[in-house]
């Protein structure tokens, strides 16, 4: 089995030939794994959630994790890369660098139009990592210091997504504000939430994870996101029933043991609750209606 360098991120390049049956019109975004979009040639029209994004040469688009961004349509001459990074990773620099206002605001506008000067950067750095990593992997077995290779390329990787975060934040006007410790806790939330969904949907469970109540914690929540704890939970857990459903090829069944619940049965009454349909239907619907 060859051997390759364990790294938080991974870069490739795609063009309008590597997209040709209607799985691969999907940019998938991993659970647990974020990816940047750069079109460097040509258009590609995208939707997520049913909003469409019309991404030109320079134009790039952020999916979040367990995001299936939908591939309307494309220019024969479309090329472009995409950049895969871990959530963990990806969260420990926007930890540092945005608020909850600003990181909200983030998720809800996926989309950046880079200047010249900005496309030019970011275009460089991606290139350059992308050709050092494949570089490094060729001769891995012969590295004498794999540990030191891989950090340097995490570095290099940590310095793209500065520099990406840096022009969002600027093409946006954004700028960060005066942290509390009430935002920090509704910052971590979310961040655990999106860590742990699969597996934990309660309340009590982040209250003890971040050593406070259920009570405060959803006080904090709403405060800080105009959504209970409770309410953030069940539309991450959602969103991603709705993707799955929509997007993937597991079949229910599968569906209910990768969000983690103990049986169909109750993953049905779950997904009706919350979208007042069957998911068996619900799949039904929404396919058919992708069809015509």
């Amino acid at each position: 089995m060859e051997q390759r360098l364990q790294l938080p991120f991974s870069l490739r390049s795609f063009q309008a030939t590597d997209i040709g049956t209607e799985l691969d019109r999907r940019l998938i975004s991993i659970h647990r794994t974020f990816a940047l979009v750069l079109c460097t040639q040509g258009n590609i029209n995208v939707s997520i959630d049913n909003k469409p994004y019309h991404i030109n040469k320079g134009d790039t688009l952020f999916i979040a994790p367990a995001i299936y961004a939908n591939i309307n349509s494309f220019s024969n001459d479309l090329q472009g890369i995409v950049f895969f990074v871990d959530y963990d990773f990806i969260m420990s620099i926007v930890n540092k660098t945005m608020d909850i206002t600003t990181g909200l605001y983030f998720g809800e506008h996926p989309f950046l139009s880079l200047s010249v000067s900005q496309y030019d950067r970011i275009l460089t750095q991606m290139q350059t990592l992308m050709e050092r990593e494949n570089h490094e992997n060729k001769h891995y077995a012969n590295s004498p210091n794999p540990q030191v290779i891989t950090e340097l390329l995490a570095s290099m990787g940590r310095t793209l997504i500065y520099e990406i975060v840096n022009c969002y934040m600027m093409s946006h006007h954004l700028q960060v504000g005066t942290w509390n410790v009430t935002d920090k806790l509704g910052q971590n939330f979310i961040v655990e939430v999106y860590n742990n969904y699969r597996k934990h949907r309660e309340v009590a469970y982040y209250a003890n994870l971040l050593c406070v109540t259920p009570s405060y914690l959803s006080v904090v929540v709403k405060e800080k996101t105009g959504k209970t704890a409770l309410q953030w939970i069940n539309d991450i857990v959602m969103s991603d029933a709705r993707q799955l459903l929509l997007y993937s090829d597991q079949s229910i069944k599968e569906i209910v043991a990768t969000l983690g619940f103990p049986n169909q049965s109750f993953f049905g009454k779950y997904f009706k609750q919350h979208a007042g349909k069957s998911p068996k239907r619900f799949r039904m619907e929404g396919r058919g209606a992708k069809k015509n």
